[in-house]
């Protein structure tokens, strides 16, 4: 049978990665988490698979590492183990060893540990020495024969000729701690453990816009964090060379910040324009606009542009059909073409006029013909 834990700290503060506020509530309920300054100040949830977090003055949840559950007792026979934060124990035959020397350890049944015959021969790391009443395995000493020392969190004395194991809650003896990796091993009730270690940032790591930290017992190098700047078009960003926050301009034509009706220049001010299309529809189609020192200034076209709806040219500030003689279409043979006042017009050509491709003249009836056959 497999058992799940879920416990009711964690209903509203189970959090698997989260940094602060995030908080699971069952339906109907709206606890507010406990406030708190540290981790010791906030309630036990009583899972051993979670570990209370403080952020933001506000207490949270974050699952421990997955493997073998603080409350995993050895010789009953269960394996207790956390997934993802959820405490799970599980039938274990393999789990029969009660670590009491002197028994003779199953899992048939449900947990058994009976004791050996009191004299029975035992081991204890490679000293040899004889089982007890209470299952212990006594090993002799005397003052000029020292106990064997085999395990970090456990100190062997010889009291009164015989070898007295005492379990340590301090630094373990012998174990090396890692440089760097936020965690140092301590003894707790004689199990050695790793626990945070907030004293033993990472290594630099070359990178000067990057804060060397400890996240509980994983090391991090999150960038730095530069202040909000207080102009519109400037934001602070880490220098590589330097480590430090500078004001750097955002990109030319982006839009202010605040004022999004404006554009930024390239030294970080807010100006009307950076270039001509920043200033918006043109007042009338034979002027544009010119962007001068990031202000808008109308520039009316020359006469005989192109006007800039893209039908007619300017004259005298006035989309119009023409300027001159040749902004008007050809007329049909034996008729002029004429800008009169910006209006196109073609009126009759005087008769005589050549026409032809070698003598023919325009008739006083608009025909191009012979002189002798005109009318």
């Amino acid at each position: 049978m497999r058992r799940r834990t879920v416990t009711p700290l964690a209903l509203w503060a189970l959090t698997a990665a989260c940094l602060g506020g995030c908080f699971l509530v069952t339906e109907g309920e709206k606890p507010d988490p406990p406030s708190c300054d540290e981790p010791s100040d906030c309630p036990d949830d009583a899972n051993p698979c979670t570990a209370p977090r403080c952020i933001r003055k506000l207490c949270g949840i974050d699952p421990v590492d997955d493997g073998v559950a603080v409350d995993d007792v050895a010789g009953d026979c269960e394996s207790s183990r956390c997934e993802s934060g959820e405490h799970v124990v599980e039938p274990d035959a393999a789990d029969d060893d009660d670590g009491i020397i002197c028994t003779l350890d199953s899992c048939e049944g449900g947990p058994s540990h009976v004791l050996l015959r009191e004299g029975t021969p035992c081991e204890t790391g490679e000293a040899v020495g004889t089982c007890t009443a209470d299952g212990n395995c006594d090993v002799a000493c005397s003052p000029n024969q020292d106990c064997e020392q085999f395990d970090p969190c456990t100190e062997i004395n010889c009291v009164d000729n015989v070898c007295v194991p005492t379990e340590l809650s301090q630094p373990p003896r012998g174990t090396e701690d890692i440089v760097g990796d936020c965690k140092k091993p301590g003894c707790f009730d004689g199990v050695l453990m790793l626990q945070e270690n907030g004293l033993d940032p990472p290594p630099d790591d070359l990178d000067l816009c990057t804060n060397d930290i400890c996240m509980g017992d994983m090391p991090v190098h999150p960038p730095k964090v530069c202040a909000v700047p207080t102009q519109e078009c400037v934001f602070e960003a880490c220098a590589a060379a330097t480590g430090l926050c500078t004001d750097t301009p955002v990109a030319a034509g982006s839009d202010c910040l605040q004022t999004q009706t404006m554009v930024c220049d390239a030294v970080g001010a807010c100006v009307a324009c950076v270039a001509p299309a920043d200033c918006g529809a043109t007042p009338d189609d034979c002027t544009a606009w010119e962007c001068t020192g990031g202000a808008c200034t109308p520039a009316p076209l020359a006469d005989g542009e192109q006007c800039l709806s893209g039908t007619g040219v300017c004259n005298m500030g006035v989309c119009a059909e023409c300027f001159i003689d040749t902004n008007c279409p050809m007329p049909p043979t034996c008729f002029e073409r004429v800008c009169n006042a910006g209006v196109c017009e073609q009126p009759a050509a005087a008769p005589g006029t050549l026409c032809g491709a070698t003598v023919e003249v325009c008739c006083t009836d608009q025909t191009c013909q012979l002189p002798v056959n005109c009318p």
